[in-house]
């Protein structure tokens, strides 16, 4: 059953840099692209980020000890898309809108380390950076039920 706004699921990633976040999705959309749809897509592993050569020169200000988690969440927001179709809506937040959660953030972590919290429809899912899309979806199926509960 769809919703009136049009979306079906939303995925909340709170605790990364929204601009940051959107730099590493195009430059890996700009990769993709740039691909033949002959050739084999290079997997998330295959293309960390100690051996991708910057596109955007933007890339350049992001620390090269997160650059390799950020196109790690790209991968498994682009896997997300892909597994709960058109009606995904991801939404990037640096920090929570809860600000009693952000006081308490704030002292429990440094901000160098990334540790994102992820949330499906308004539930926490999983928190930290998952492996791959799997571990993700496993933390989904435990919170809130499979896909299908999911989106209705």
């Amino acid at each position: 059953m769809k919703r009136a706004s049009g979306s079906f699921v939303r995925l909340d990633i709170v605790g990364i840099d929204p601009r940051f976040f959107e730099i590493c999705k195009q430059n890996n959309q700009t990769v993709v692209q740039s691909r033949g749809r002959d050739r084999r897509l290079v997997s998330s592993e295959e293309s960390s980020a100690s051996n991708m050569e910057p596109i955007d020169p933007a890339l350049a200000s992001i620390p090269k000890d997160q650059l390799p988690l950020y196109v790690k969440i790209v991968s498994i927001t682009i896997d997300f898309e892909r597994a709960y179709g058109r009606g995904v809506e991801i939404r990037i937040f640096e920090r929570s809108p809860n600000k009693f959660l952000n006081s308490f953030l704030r002292r429990k972590e440094s901000s160098e380390i990334l540790n994102p919290t992820f949330y499906v429809n308004g539930v926490k899912v999983y928190t930290g950076i998952p492996n791959s899309f799997s571990q993700l979806d496993e933390a989904i199926d435990k919170s809130i039920g499979s896909k299908d509960q999911a989106i209705k």
